[in-house]
């Protein structure tokens, strides 16, 4: 009963978090703050080609497109980012679940049932022909 409290604790807690950093892309479209990797991007553009502007800047032709892939690349850093929280709480209370031993053996189970799989679909192929 305990373990379970706290795997769905884990769970909620890496929701929220991921919910959270996820939201971060909406401050990021409102200019409040700058996404992870991107702004420092820019800069370095900025300081090894010193014709490039910053992306933020309209006064070069195409500056729209380079603003669309500015704030594109921005969401998704924040996205990918709470996926990752996600993911990581998703894996923490699975592990919590059913132990170390056992998480670290489910990929290898898995391959098994894959090839086994593959072996039966290729003799139920071979049997029609």
């Amino acid at each position: 009963m305990k373990k379970e409290i706290i795997v769905k604790t884990i769970k909620f807690s890496s929701a929220i978090g991921a919910f959270g950093l996820m939201w971060q892309a909406v401050r990021f479209c409102q200019g409040d703050i700058g996404a992870p990797g991107v702004d420092q991007f820019a800069f370095l553009a900025q300081q090894y080609f010193y014709g490039v502007q910053l992306p933020t800047s309209d006064l070069y032709p195409f500056g729209w497109l380079a603003n669309l892939l500015y704030y594109l690349l921005g969401i998704s850093v924040w996205f990918v980012l709470g996926g990752v929280i996600l993911n990581v709480g998703e894996s923490a209370s699975r592990i919590i679940d059913i132990g170390f031993e056992q998480y670290r053996e489910e990929p290898s189970r898995c391959k098994r049932g894959y090839r086994f799989a593959i072996g039966l679909l290729n003799a139920i192929n071979k049997s029609k022909e």
